[in-house]
């Protein structure tokens, strides 16, 4: 098989490390590098290599028509900045590749469209890197909303702040995508992952009134802290959600209020209390020893798995067009 890397920063070089590590020499892996720095990079630590290419034994263009035109590829990963998203997917398309696309999808509802009106008259699979989906806690507690076992729902709480210089300790972080909206930086598309466990759960809410911190003591450009707070009208309940990356401590969980019941999550501590007053007052605690690396892994190989058997269900752009449809709607509740 041979795999193509669309950027080696951060997220792309743990995809690349993946991929090596699931697939060794199964593989033939190739780069696209618009900058050539030599550190290499895991779990938020760069460390100097005399030769990042020589180091992941791969090849390397400077162009995307170049890498297109010099091999055919079976698989793209695309890691680049969000706001280059789409022309690469669109153009990664022409070639009929199967794309897997960090998230955000892209950056707005017309991109997504162009994308989608595309992908359709070609034989290809994309998916967009949402990992949570893989992670046990969240399979858990969908299935207790599913099987309505404590009831329906009351009311939902989530929450995830974080401390964006914290991130990428080794380059400044005001000169990262993230903290950029030209590059398609901020919270609610950089901290999406949120948001598609909310739309996964319960769907789109039918409002939502915002409001975005004036705060701007990060000095970057791009929307650093939001409060959302949604309203889904068939089933009487409302939610909350608060993203920041103005929060020194980092804190993310959320709290789903049932009629007969609580859920109660810490994702940084892997563990969910779940309360169901008609067996008992006591919480009982669900644990994941899955670490955070684990979860990309298993979402790699389900994805490599499903190019290899052809298996289109695993596109989830549906989804991701749901994702930059909350944030336009969140973005309007703002004004």
């Amino acid at each position: 098989m041979r795999i193509l890397f669309i950027g080696m920063g951060s997220i792309g070089q743990r995809h690349l490390q993946n991929v090596q590590s699931l697939y060794g020499k199964n593989v033939e892996c190739f780069a696209v590098r618009s900058t050539s720095h030599n550190n290499h990079i895991k779990d938020g630590v760069a460390t100097p290599v005399k030769d990042l290419n020589e180091y992941y034994q791969i090849s390397t263009f400077k162009t995307l028509d170049k890498a297109l035109n010099e091999h055919i590829y079976d698989v793209v990963f695309i890691t680049n900045p969000s706001s280059l998203h789409s022309k690469t997917i669109l153009k990664c398309l022409d070639y009929q590749i199967n794309i897997f696309v960090e998230k955000p999808l892209c950056i707005n509802l017309k991109e997504a469209g162009e994308i989608k009106n595309k992908l359709i008259h070609t034989n290809s699979i994309l998916y967009v890197g949402y990992q949570t989906r893989f992670d046990p806690i969240f399979q858990k507690v969908n299935d207790l909303i599913v099987s309505n076992e404590l009831g329906d729902v009351v009311s939902a709480r989530f929450e995830w702040c974080t401390f964006l210089p914290d991130h990428h300790k080794y380059e400044d972080y005001r000169m990262g995508y993230a903290a950029r909206n030209d590059l398609g930086g901020g919270v609610l598309l950089g901290l999406s992952h949120e948001i598609d466990v909310i739309l996964s759960f319960f769907g789109l809410p039918d409002t939502i009134r915002a409001i975005e911190s004036s705060n701007k003591k990060l000095e970057i450009n791009a929307d650093d802290t939001i409060m959302a707070l949604c309203e889904y009208s068939n089933n009487s309940f409302p939610l909350s959600l608060v993203l920041s990356y103005s929060q020194v401590t980092e804190t993310r969980g959320f709290r789903i209020q049932c009629e007969n019941g609580l859920i109660d999550c810490d994702w940084n501590s892997g563990v969910i209390n779940i309360t169901d007053r008609n067996k008992s007052d006591t919480p009982e605690a669900f644990e994941s020893n899955m670490l955070r690396n684990e979860i990309f892994m298993s979402q790699t190989k389900s994805f490599i798995d499903a190019v290899r058997r052809k298996d289109d269900s695993i596109t989830n752009i549906n989804n991701s067009i749901n994702i930059l449809e909350f944030i336009e709607n969140v973005r309007k509740g703002m004004e």
